[in-house]
């Protein structure tokens, strides 16, 4: 996984300060687009390995989800008769599966780079991790900031006038350092996706450079292979004609 840190500064010989370039040279654009262009379901290796033998059903209907999904599908399908209602249960089913696969791939990230994860595909499901946490501490934070204890009724002594005050759970401090956090995970949210964008551009270019090397090493393995089968050729050839050759001679 690439380094999460902003990216460094560097100095030059006048004493001015650059950061560091992540741009993709035109001549490698071909395989940033390769790496860059992956489903984040099939397209990676998960964390799980499964041994043995593992029976798998053929169809997987609507009752076999998790009722946040399965819910809504049944409330889609109440209006539909067959046969669309079979294609379309299968439709929707088939598209909670690949969420519930995006969602665990995003929480536990892709497998590691020996299994076939790219740099970039690494540091793709990290920020979407990061992004995916903040915006649940935002929810849950909010939920509890939202809710109510219990109606307190007033009567205005001078006009008599009656009014409702909500009395919220959280309240005092606890609200007061709710409500911060609240503020700065907004600030961390508006400040990542700028962040985002530069570590998944060193991630990109880092994967392009680690493609092209495996790429060089693979040529060079086949170069070897051929220059090895050449080489054994030449020696065999070689030493019968060596033979053939005293045979010949003692021929003459």
């Amino acid at each position: 996984m690439t380094d999460t840190t902003n990216a460094p500064l560097t100095a030059d010989v006048d004493g001015d300060f650059a950061i560091d370039d992540y741009a993709i040279d035109p001549a490698d654009q071909h395989i940033a687009n390769e790496i860059q262009n992956f489903d984040p379901v099939y397209d990676t290796p998960g964390t799980v390995t499964v041994k043995g033998l593992v029976k798998l059903p053929s169809k997987v209907g609507v009752s076999a989800l998790p009722p946040q999904y399965a819910d809504p599908i049944r409330q889609k399908l109440a209006d539909t008769t067959e046969p669309k209602r079979a294609a379309l249960e299968e439709e929707l089913v088939n598209k909670a599966l690949y969420d519930i696969a995006l969602t665990n791939r995003v929480k536990n990230g892709p497998g590691p780079l020996s299994m076939g994860a790219t740099i970039y595909a690494q540091e793709f499901f990290q920020v979407a991790k990061e992004e995916m946490d903040l915006q649940q501490e935002f929810l849950s934070l909010s939920q509890q900031l939202a809710e109510v204890d219990h109606v307190r009724h007033v009567t205005d002594e001078q006009t008599g006038q009656k009014s409702e005050v909500i009395v919220n759970k959280v309240a005092g401090a606890a609200r007061a350092r709710m409500e911060a956090r609240v503020a700065e995970i907004n600030l961390h949210l508006k400040s990542h996706e700028a962040g985002a964008e530069r570590r998944l551009a060193k991630a990109l270019k880092e994967s392009v450079e680690a493609r092209k090397a495996l790429d060089a090493a693979v040529a060079e393995e086949a170069e070897v292979e051929q220059m090895a089968t050449a080489m054994v050729r030449d020696e065999r050839i070689k030493e019968r004609a060596t033979k053939r050759a005293g045979i010949r001679r003692h021929a003459l």
